[in-house]
């Protein structure tokens, strides 16, 4: 494994237990997706080594605190970062760069100002790494307008050799992780709701699968193959874009 890890390499079947979601689940917040995929990963790769900016209960991350890395418990994997985002984000650099371990952080979309010249180093110099941010759109809860994301997407879009991902579903957010998994010398971002979100029926939209990976995927067809107009849409907005309107029942609805 200690051989494997260095290679960058995953262990065999890693991704096998990783959860799929029905309609008949109801709706989850995709950070709730999130951590589970997250936990399975960690059963699988025992090189997994990250954690959170001192929230993680709202990031979906180690909350018990039992396999917290700590000075006389080397053998665990989940860190405590506390409340210093750009920290987090420079340990993240270092690990990532040394290689062995396969890195993550959490904290809240709108923190990601904070530790901007971290994620940049960590794309500029080509390391795997994922970042994982909640509380994104206006869904985000009851902290109110300090905490309200606005450019942040863009803004981390815009970063060099990085892949921003913003799953709309749970098996959106499920897929997002394979990717972030997968991805070589170049860091991913993770961007999940607070608010919960039904899950798109892919027995008859697009499948989660195949699109993510793609980047923008048709999740359902103007009636006839004949729009008057294309919606566009990710994370949150997508349930929006395919919600019923009467002002859109004659139109395509694609969201990405």
């Amino acid at each position: 494994m200690f051989k494997l890890s260095f290679e960058g390499k995953l262990p065999e079947g890693w991704d096998k237990n990783l959860p799929v979601y029905t309609p008949a689940d109801g709706e989850l917040a995709t950070r709730q997706a999130s951590g589970k995929a997250l936990d399975a990963i960690k059963k699988s790769v025992p090189f997994m080594f990250g954690g959170s900016a001192d929230l993680a209960s709202s990031n979906e991350m180690d909350k018990s605190g039992d396999d917290s890395f700590q000075y006389l418990h080397p053998e665990r994997s989940n860190v405590w970062f506390g409340v210093r985002e750009h920290a987090m984000g420079a340990a993240m650099n270092g690990i990532a760069h040394h290689g062995g371990l396969r890195t993550y952080g959490g904290t809240f979309l709108t923190f990601s100002d904070y530790m901007r010249g971290a994620i940049r180093l960590t794309a500029l110099a080509e390391s795997t790494a994922t970042f994982v941010f909640t509380h994104d759109s206006i869904g985000l809860g009851e902290d109110g307008p300090t905490h309200q994301p606005v450019e942040h997407v863009t803004a981390l879009r815009t970063v060099p050799n990085i892949v921003v991902l913003r799953p709309a579903d749970a098996n959106e957010s499920t897929e997002a992780w394979r990717i972030a998994m997968t991805t070589p010398k170049s860091p991913v971002v993770l961007i999940f709701s607070r608010q919960k979100l039904p899950i798109l029926d892919q027995s008859k939209l697009g499948s989660a699968r195949e699109g993510v990976a793609k980047g923008a995927y048709i999740l359902s067809e103007a009636k006839g193959g004949q729009p008057q107009l294309i919606l566009i849409a990710t994370g949150s907005e997508v349930k929006l874009a395919m919600g019923p309107s009467r002002c859109w029942s004659r139109t395509a609805r694609l969201p990405a």
